[in-house]
């Protein structure tokens, strides 16, 4: 059975990792700053930042307030396991930048679909042409 997708989010028990990506429990903690931003000489708590650190791969997550900050957070789900490898390269790429680049990462998806369709069987040069040949055919 797949797990389904739970992204990462503010004080949860367990999520997907931003960064191994497996479904893992978390370990929050807050995160302490040196001393000369308070002027104290020692240390001190940093307000409404706190870190999560997986139980998985061991690496930490950096929230401010309940937004995440580290690592830039992937709003799409991992690529299915039965993606083609040269499929799978794009959509990640497309997945890594869709934050900060909508429309690169369109652009991406629309490659990602051309190798698709022909990882399928389709060889017609016209993409609308081969999405409604596999709809045809049942897709």
């Amino acid at each position: 059975m797949v797990q389904d997708y739970v992204p990462p989010k503010h004080r949860e028990d367990a999520f997907n990792c931003p960064h191994c990506g497996a479904f893992a429990h978390q370990v929050w903690s807050k995160v302490a700053g040196h001393a000369g931003w308070d002027g104290s000489g020692g240390y001190s708590w940093l307000e409404s930042t706190r870190a999560s650190v997986c139980k998985r791969c061991g690496k930490f997550a950096l929230w401010k307030g309940e937004r995440l900050i580290f690592p830039q957070m992937y709003v799409a789900p991992l690529p299915s396991a039965d993606m083609p490898e040269n499929v799978k390269e794009d959509y990640e790429e497309a997945r890594s930048i869709s934050s900060q680049s909508p429309r690169g990462a369109a652009a991406l998806l629309r490659l990602a679909i051309q190798k698709l369709v022909v990882a399928l069987g389709e060889s017609s040069d016209n993409l609308n042409e081969s999405i409604g040949n596999l709809v045809t055919k049942g897709l």
